[in-house]
């Protein structure tokens, strides 16, 4: 239960937790937003290639700070 209300204290004082999924482990991070583009669905380019919106995030993890992954790098 202790483990469960340091979680709470987390997501107050942070603002918000992400679950992640590095290989086969579930992992609780604080997400941060890197990259963003104005861009909210797919639309054609000038010479008609599509181009897509842009939502980058680091997860640091809440058990190591010292570890950091990126959303590209994570499955979807």
């Amino acid at each position: 239960m202790e483990y469960f209300d340091d979680l709470i204290e987390e997501a107050i004082t942070r603002g918000e937790i992400a679950l992640i999924e590095v290989g086969k482990q579930k992992l609780l991070a604080t997400p941060k937003l890197t990259q963003q583009t104005l861009l909210k669905e797919k639309v054609q380019g000038e010479n008609g290639e599509p181009i897509e919106p842009v939502l980058s995030y680091e997860f640091t993890l809440l058990d190591n700070s010292n570890l950091t992954y990126q959303s590209k790098d994570l499955s979807k």
